[in-house]
């Protein structure tokens, strides 16, 4: 891999972690939203709650308590995915450049093929 392509990889990464934490945010911020009103829907009397229909207060936050969920749960998904894969991403330049830099010693340590074994000592005189 070239270190163009892995630079731009990494650029990549970049912006797949900015839109996975704006994704995670965004569904921070709708968390509080549904906390809002599941205390509209579980704040009214057991009695009320059993009669909401649509149309009603309490119906209505059941409603959307519901809606909001199912999507936002997605949202969810994807934002941590995005964020996973903006990491593994902007890991790509480091291993274009380990590559590089170790090519680049054993040139200038002038080293070819396999390291040959250490030379062995001379063998102790038996006694």
């Amino acid at each position: 891999m070239t270190w163009e392509r892995a630079h731009m990889m990494g650029r990549i990464g970049r912006w797949a972690t900015f839109l996975g934490v704006i994704g995670l945010l965004v569904v921070f911020a709708f968390g509080f939203y549904i906390a809002s009103q599941n205390g509209t829907y579980y704040g009214a009397d057991p009695a009320v709650r059993a009669t909401a229909g649509p149309g009603t207060a309490v119906g209505d936050a059941l409603h959307n308590v519901q809606v909001t969920t199912a999507w936002v749960s997605g949202l969810q998904f994807l934002s941590i995915g995005l964020l996973l894969a903006g990491i593994a991403l902007q890991l790509v330049p480091l291993v274009a450049m380990l590559a590089v830099q170790g090519s680049d010693i054993k040139e200038a340590i002038s080293i070819t093929g396999r390291p040959s074994a250490a030379p062995q000592a001379e063998e102790k005189k038996a006694a």
